[in-house]
């Protein structure tokens, strides 16, 4: 049997995708199946590359850049990513007539007529792995609002969800928005995110030394975005109740830069992104994980980030959209507290209690392991997907 994965991220890139997609490659290979990923690279100066990595095969195509660029360039990029990729396959001369299935992650929603065509040429099936409910959130926020653009991006979004065989969405909760595309009920089911074990080396960022200065390290990891309104974090830990923690950010993205400018008290600090294989070391230095997403939105999103604060045994401290499944993970395990309002008082109340749950209880690491064995393991999803395609 052989897989082809496609996904915008892969390794050595750092994002949380990259690194689930590269962990579930090496675990389906585990499986004795063939694995062909087919991912993108904007630095690359020819129209692609192949390379067997850790078992592996790795094809990467050249592409116009996503990261730090405006949205209307990124749309059109990632728009002609398929276009790009079904030439890059042919000019190669692969063969890409032997494959059994496809497993596709979104983002991005513009895969469909890549997985049609491969479909097509394989009489494959094919699985969806839908992380962002997209244009959905971006209404939500006020990115987007409906007319053409709104449109369009929900006709291709249909076009993906109708060409699958099978959607694994991130919570129960994000089933409806799914079906609500007049999607079946019978292709969608939830596929939690996942986290496997790294080699881990020591951090280039070093939060030891700031400890004579603050009683509590609190760190913010990820994409530093729109959809993480990271503003009320600022005026919390701008408020005198929180002048003994520090609060750490560690990650890119487009909102990064004007979040910096407007710092202006001494226990907030800005870092970029490490290595994946850095992220346990960092997450050791600090007391509280934090985890942020604008309670605007109507969609369900439980972050990568949460595996890997769960992996530290980290106690989390989330502000998310009301009735969020996130929720009842973290009071499910007790890993922390959650505040579903961004009013300062709510906040702080919420944060307080997370503290003082740190101090006294000295379980929460054994928690958050339970809580990892129990949903997240790359196992359990690798397992799923071979049944899927070997039933």
């Amino acid at each position: 049997m052989k897989l082809l994965l496609i996904c915008i991220y892969y390794l050595p890139n750092k994002t949380s995708a990259a690194v689930q997609m590269s962990d579930l490659a090496k675990e389906i290979v585990s499986r004795n199946i063939d694995v062909d990923v087919l991912t993108t690279e904007s630095s690359l100066k020819t129209a692609f590359s192949i390379k067997k990595e850790e078992g592996v095969n790795v094809i990467r195509v050249k592409t116009g850049q996503f990261d730090n660029v405006s949205n209307f360039r990124r749309t059109i990029n990632e728009l002609l990513i398929p276009f790009y990729m079904i030439k890059a396959l042919i000019i190669c001369d692969y063969d890409i007539k032997n494959y059994d299935g496809i497993i596709s992650w979104s983002p991005s929603i513009f895969f469909g007529p890549l997985i049609y065509f491969i479909k097509k040429l394989n009489n494959a099936k094919s699985y969806l792995i839908l992380r962002d409910i997209f244009p959905e959130w971006a209404y939500d926020l006020r990115i987007l609002k409906k007319g053409f653009v709104y449109t369009f991006f929900k006709l291709t979004s249909f076009f993906q969800y109708k060409i699958s065989d099978k959607i694994g969405v991130q919570s129960e909760s994000n089933i409806q928005f799914v079906k609500n595309y007049n999607i079946p009920l019978k292709k969608i089911e939830v596929l939690n995110n996942w986290y496997s074990d790294l080699p881990q080396e020591k951090c280039d960022i070093d939060l030891n030394s700031y400890r004579s200065n603050f009683d509590h390290v609190m760190l913010y990891a990820g994409n530093i975005g729109p959809a993480q309104d990271l503003k009320h974090l600022i005026n919390l830990f701008s408020h005198k109740n929180f002048s003994d923690c520090l609060l750490v950010f560690v990650g890119e993205g487009r909102e990064k830069e004007g979040l910096r400018k407007s710092v202006s008290s001494n226990n907030i600090l800005f870092f970029d992104q490490v290595p994946s294989c850095q992220i346990i070391d960092l997450y050791k230095q600090v007391d509280i994980g934090i985890i942020s997403l604008d309670v605007n939105h109507k969609t369900h999103n439980i972050p990568g980030k949460l595996l890997t604060y769960i992996a530290a045994q980290l106690p989390v401290f989330a502000v998310v959209n009301p009735n969020n499944d996130l929720i009842s993970y973290i009071e499910k395990y007790k890993i922390g507290t959650v505040v579903q309002k961004h009013d300062i008082l709510s906040m702080t109340n919420s944060l307080q209690q997370c503290i003082s749950m740190t101090k006294a209880d000295k379980n929460i690491g054994e928690r958050c392991k339970k809580m990892m064995a129990d949903n997240f393991t790359t196992e359990m999803i690798g397992k799923r997907l071979y049944d899927i395609f070997t039933r």
